[in-house]
């Protein structure tokens, strides 16, 4: 590949193209053909700058790399790989920003679920204490039913009302006070049947009683006291005739 056309002697202008004398470039980065460096004080002095202590390379392809790269004739393509590797790389961390957001919102919704779910789970564990003190309550209200004696049907009533009205026991509150509304309950209904058993008796003995006086003044009445009560005669009756009986046999 040909030299680039721009290289040329910082002293005397002479093109490093015309490849007929040699170049150097010096410490300083100044470049010198052979011919000025006779210039150069045998070397410690740069022409250019007129700085002491120089270093002198030889333009060629033997020299080291750092200072080749300063002829690179396309110096612009490692800025564009460069460029390239730069723009790939922020493509990767933005890719990685934008996962990462998603992420935490995701994550901030889940969030904002467990708070509803333990809610959700505070509120059914109230629930589920409040029904199991309701069937604690209904198994007691059973068990003092079988233990009092109570007929079916008031402990179903017994039961139905623990069913309606049953609460949670709250603290300083007895169950002896609702037991007790319940078994006066019960005994109301006892005395309610047996109001009702006794007004059912009490017709049917009226009605015997009618039934034995129509018989009676069907048949002619006739007393004998000298004869033995029979057996369908009441013990008021027999004992009312005995007396009379004696009161005769005792009269002069």
């Amino acid at each position: 590949m040909a030299p680039p056309q721009w290289i040329h002697c910082n002293h005397c202008y002479y093109l490093f193209s015309r490849k007929d004398r040699k170049f150097y470039q010096t410490s300083c980065l100044h470049v010198l053909c052979r011919n000025c460096t006779v210039h150069t004080n045998r070397g410690q002095l740069c022409p250019i700058c007129q700085r002491q202590g120089l270093k002198f390379h030889e333009i060629a392809n033997e020299m080291d790399p750092k200072e080749k790269a300063l002829y690179n004739p396309e110096p612009f393509k490692p800025i564009e790989a460069a460029s390239k590797s730069i723009i790939f790389q922020m493509k990767q961390k933005k890719h990685l920003i934008l996962q990462l957001e998603t992420t935490g919102e995701k994550l901030h919704k889940a969030d904002q679920m467990e708070q509803q779910m333990r809610a959700k789970i505070v509120d059914y564990q109230r629930k589920f204490d409040k029904c199991r003190e309701q069937r604690k309550s209904l198994q007691e209200a059973i068990r003092q039913s079988q233990s009092a004696g109570l007929s079916p049907e008031s402990a179903e009533l017994l039961l139905q009302s623990r069913g309606s009205r049953v609460r949670p026991p709250t603290q300083g509150q007895s169950n002896s006070s609702s037991g007790e509304e319940f078994f006066d309950s019960d005994r109301q209904s006892r005395r309610s049947r047996g109001s009702q058993r006794s007004r059912d008796s009490f017709l049917d003995m009226r009605k015997d009683s009618s039934t034995s006086s129509d018989s009676s003044s069907s048949r002619p009445r006739s007393v004998d006291f000298g004869s033995t009560p029979s057996s369908n005669v009441s013990p008021s009756a027999s004992r009312i005739s005995d007396q009379l009986h004696r009161m005769q046999i005792k009269r002069p």
